[in-house]
């Protein structure tokens, strides 16, 4: 059999929805929001010390409070090193949260926030816990993935937007 211009076309067509396909299921079965760390940490299961109910609800909160630019709301549910930071006058941090205030108020309106993984992990190097929780936000213009990162208080530790 003679393979035509017609069929290579064809062929690659095929080929480029299988690899799209696979890409997407994998994906979503694999967790898009889930976050890869260095190998620094070693994911752990919840210790007793984890009220995970509580970190989900915060994240929800935080997200919202980022998304309204109100890092003052969320300094008051940061660990004190992040609530110094936050409340700084320091311009590089100023610079931090303008860009994230920016990013914000180009996506309009918070619609839906939902959370992905949330995972524990201990540092290898001093044995300390976190809990690391992915967020996706739908706004009126597109969406946001977060990652929030929590102490055993429940507490905000430290946080990305991306």
């Amino acid at each position: 059999m003679k393979i035509t211009k017609k069929n290579r076309i064809v062929a690659m067509v095929a080929v480029f929805a299988a690899s799209l396909f696979y890409i997407i299921f994998v994906g979503k079965f694999e967790g898009l929001t889930s976050a890869k760390l260095s190998n620094k940490f070693e994911k752990i299961e919840f210790s007793e010390e984890f009220d995970q109910l509580q970190i989900e609800e915060n994240a929800k909160q935080i997200t919202k409070l980022l998304s309204s630019s109100k890092y003052d709301k969320v300094a008051e549910m940061s660990e004190p090193t992040l609530k110094e930071t936050l409340l700084t006058k320091d311009e590089d941090t100023k610079k931090e949260l303008e860009t994230i205030t920016k990013i914000m108020t180009k996506k309009g309106k918070v619609k839906t926030v939902s959370v992905g993984n949330m995972d524990a992990y201990k540092i290898k190097d001093n044995g300390s816990e976190f809990a690391l929780v992915n967020l996706k936000a739908n706004y009126e213009k597109g969406k946001v993935k977060f990652l929030l990162y929590f102490n055993e208080q429940s507490e905000l530790i430290a946080f990305k937007v991306n």
